[in-house]
């Protein structure tokens, strides 16, 4: 414990305070000098004000040296934080672009403008058009979408096969919601009797 060495009038020590006593001493003093204790307050918060003036460039290094030190302690504590509270930060950033549509697309046309991701973004275009990896992956997710639709007959593909096989339009079915489901009835039964 850190103790505080007390001397008297002419100097000499008398005894020493420990850091409790000093609290307790520290707050009789408020009490009874209130004037003196605000005065003295006041002071402290000017001088305090002007050493940080002074010593801004000082502090500001400190500060970035400090960081630099830690960074990697920080980024294992954010990845942490992220884990635990990923479905809380995921809901809060949606909510946040729901209600800032315009911010938030300024805010991804001030990231893809600047020059590190547009050099980025063009190294990886020229390495997929290489390979021909982005017609394929559209390719396949379309072909995969379209075999789902057609193994669970979602409104989707059946309209299209009603408007393939008849002379019926899109707004008429629209009118007559009915007609697709009577149409994948039909579909279930020709399968059906195909097995």
């Amino acid at each position: 414990m850190a103790h505080l060495k007390l001397r008297d009038d002419k100097g000499r020590l008398i005894s020493y305070l420990t850091d409790e006593e000093r609290k307790e001493r520290k707050k009789n003093f408020q009490k009874y000098n209130p004037a003196k204790a605000k005065l003295y307050n006041a002071k402290a918060k000017e001088r305090v004000k002007e050493w940080t003036k002074k010593n801004k460039e000082v502090l500001k290094e400190k500060k970035r040296i400090y960081y630099q030190n830690k960074k990697e302690h920080f980024k294992e504590l954010n990845k942490k934080y992220y884990s635990e509270n990923k479905e809380k930060i995921n809901k809060i950033n949606k909510e946040w672009v729901l209600k800032n549509k315009e911010k938030s697309k300024q805010h991804k046309r001030n990231y893809i403008s600047k020059p590190e991701i547009k050099n980025k973004m063009q190294m990886y275009s020229k390495k997929y058009q290489q390979i021909g990896y982005v017609k394929v992956s559209r390719n396949n997710r379309a072909k995969a979408k379209g075999k789902i639709e057609r193994e669970e007959l979602h409104d989707n593909y059946v309209l299209g096969r009603i408007i393939l096989n008849s002379n019926i339009t899109r707004e008429q079915i629209k009118q007559h919601p009915e007609l697709i489901e009577t149409y994948k009835l039909n579909l279930q039964i020709k399968r059906l009797c195909k097995i």
